[in-house]
């Protein structure tokens, strides 16, 4: 086989053909070589008459790589791919199939890029062509697979009427899916109580075997990929493969959702179910149900219509995994409205460098009314050169910035939390309208802004990877403990500032059932007082005495009720400003980047408010500051457009 030549993409005839894959039958019933043929056809006349793979890529190592037979030539393919074709390859006859590890010139010179481009731009065309869009999951589940199979059957099977007639609450997007209902079908009348629900459940979900399997399921790497939420989405019929079992899309879907609605609905409470997912940690269902989502809004069965914008589809997914970060952008075409799919500032192009790229992207967001790059953006991360634009998008943010995370696509503030950029005195509130300045050596973004006075101290950092501050409460006393030694430089007594730093390192929110508030608008909220009392006897322990340690481990049992309130404090610094009119100075909860110096700005327009770095003045527009972005901000008692009614003025600044 190594002696074999590598097979040579032919140039498509035209930029809008596509080759399919004819796969061949094996030779003998043992035969794992996989034998192809490459053919060129138009997209149209393709139509129909192939089946789409949807797969992970897995390990690209050049050493893993299998080869695959083409006249007489020999491709080297992801092993991923390879048992995906065996999967899919028919005992006797051909079969024709679409798959872009062999359909795309995978080559890295100019022309194989130019040739992906143009084929990635028509993955709309491709996907919602095929026959079937097949998605592999990858191995089977082990010993119990057969089981599992036969459970999610069985949960299926339970009709949606009875099943919403008892689940709490259910994933309305897949359950209003389904087809077909026998009519009079039998329900009990609406009870929405555990014991009501397990009583129509299969005796499996009792079992520790099933949900060792469903997080097996659910860890695979599939449901973090991003290209799969378009080529699941876009299939007119898809099938799943897990192992060698085939599973008709609906049927993993649904299966899939109430399996894990069951989870949530039976962790409230102990019972047989409690007991058997006891240790088992499944994973977040979230990318999960993107996908399954997107593919029923695509079938018409969600009414919300910015689910086909850009923005909403980028902001969404840009924590799903891909190779290249470009393919945030270009992997989510197929799913755009068509006149966004057809914007020439939205071509296709692998030629391009990243950084072109990523200024063009956040260029055509800003300018179609999307602002939440801001609050995704470079900022001044020891990644990015300084020469980078601090305020371009970055595709690849993975860390969890919650306050950031409030902001939807549209630059709104999730439930109208925070307004702190709106006048309040203006009937219409302000919008953002931001200006460009662009030439071959600058990326300049003009923006009008309230600036505040500058960063005087910070305070030490809550760690980011605190996702469940229960289990890490030591770490969070140990930071409140360090917040009120550095309250104590700052002001004479802490006392006197409890509610300030409270609603501070809280952003003036508290949680209750799932949902946040601002505290300010409840202060009457049972809620807020026990986190506000807990918060007060903590502080107790260490004014003056900086607290012993027996006092200290006491204290930390204290904390425990405002961990959940303090989400927004991950990963962030409390800061105040230098001293303003009348001796006072700000308090804010800021990036852990920020430093003295940094100055916060409240953009016209938007929601939350802004740490920037001075970045001097430009020789074009000396008369203009200009900044660098930190990130986003909370600032005590100035997140409802009260900057707006004091002494500051408007001024636009230069954002590079």
């Amino acid at each position: 086989m190594e002696l074999l030549d590598t097979y040579c993409y032919a140039r498509l005839k035209t930029s809008t053909n596509i080759r399919l894959v004819r796969l061949l039958p094996p030779a003998g019933e043992n035969d794992n070589q996989l034998n192809i043929e490459l053919l060129e056809h138009t997209h149209v006349s393709a139509n129909g008459t192939y089946t789409a793979l949807s797969y992970v890529c897995g390990d690209t190592s050049v050493a893993l790589r299998q080869p695959v037979l083409c006249e007489g030539r020999k491709i080297m393919i992801y092993p991923t791919l390879h048992s995906a074709l065996l999967k899919l390859r028919h005992h006797s006859e051909p079969k024709l199939i679409w798959c872009d590890g062999l359909c795309i010139d995978q080559g890295q010179e100019a022309e194989s890029l130019k040739e992906r481009s143009q084929q990635v731009q028509m993955m709309f065309e491709i996907y919602s062509a095929a026959q079937k869009v097949a998605i592999d999951l990858g191995n089977d589940l082990g010993e119990r697979h057969r089981d599992f199979i036969d459970a999610l059957y069985q949960l299926v099977a339970i009709s949606t009427k009875c099943y919403k007639s008892v689940a709490p609450y259910t994933f309305d997007h897949v359950e209003d899916m389904e087809e077909n209902e026998p009519e009079g079908s039998a329900s009990p009348e609406n009870s929405h109580s555990i014991t009501s629900l397990m009583n129509i459940l299969p005796a499996s979900v009792r079992q520790k075997w099933l949900w060792r399997a469903f997080a097996d399921l659910l860890r695979r790497p599939y449901f973090r990929r991003l290209w799969v939420i378009q080529e699941h989405a876009l299939g007119r019929e898809v099938f799943f493969m897990l192992g060698r079992t085939e599973i008709p899309g609906p049927i993993l879907a649904r299966g899939v959702n109430r399996l894990y609605n069951v989870h949530n609905i039976c962790s409230a409470d102990r019972n047989e179910v409690f007991e058997a997912q006891s240790g088992i940690d499944l994973p977040v269902f979230d990318s999960v149900d993107k996908i399954f989502k997107t593919r029923h809004f695509r079938a018409g069965c969600i009414s919300d219509n910015s689910w086909n914008n850009l923005d909403t589809l980028v902001y969404q997914t840009i924590a799903f995994d891909c190779f290249d970060n470009r393919d945030k952008l270009y992997g989510l075409l197929g799913l755009c409205r068509p006149d966004e799919r057809c914007d020439p500032a939205l071509r296709v192009d692998y030629n391009e460098p990243f950084g072109s790229f990523v200024l063009r992207l956040s260029l055509y967001f800003l300018s179609h009314g999307a602002p939440f790059v801001l609050y995704r953006s470079v900022g001044c991360h020891a990644a990015y050169s300084p020469s980078e634009a601090s305020w371009a998008i970055n595709l690849a943010m993975r860390t969890n910035d919650y306050l950031s995370a409030l902001i939807g696509a549209n630059g709104a503030c999730n439930d109208d939390l925070f307004n702190a950029g709106n006048v309040p005195t203006k009937a219409i509130k302000t919008s953002f309208q931001p200006s460009f300045s662009i030439d071959a050596t600058s990326q300049q973004l003009i923006v009008s802004a309230v600036l505040l006075p500058a960063l005087n101290s910070v305070s030490p950092a809550l760690s980011q990877s605190m996702e469940d501050p229960n289990k890490s409460i030591s770490v969070l006393s140990m930071w409140l403990r360090n917040l009120s030694t550095w309250a104590f430089e700052q002001f004479s007594a802490i006392d006197t500032n409890a509610t300030a730093i409270l609603a501070t390192i809280t952003a003036d929110t508290f949680r209750e059932l799932g949902r946040f508030y601002r505290a300010s608008r409840y202060a009457g909220s049972t809620e807020l007082a026990l986190i506000f009392a807990a918060f007060r006897k903590w502080i107790s322990y260490i004014n003056g005495s900086r607290a012993i340690d027996a006092e200290y481990a006491k204290a930390g049992e204290e904390a425990i009720p405002l961990a959940s309130s303090l989400i927004f404090a991950y990963g962030r610094r409390v800061a105040n400003s230098v001293m303003i009119q009348g001796g006072e100075s700000l308090l804010f909860l800021v990036p852990e980047s920020a430093r003295p110096g940094d100055v916060i700005a409240v953009f016209v327009g938007l929601p939350l408010p802004f740490v920037l770095r001075p970045a001097g003045l430009l020789e074009a527009q000396p008369e203009r500051p200009a900044f660098r972005i930190v990130g986003s901000a909370y600032v005590h008692g100035l997140m409802d457009g009260q900057v707006f009614n004091g002494s500051l003025s408007e001024q636009r600044i230069i954002l590079v």
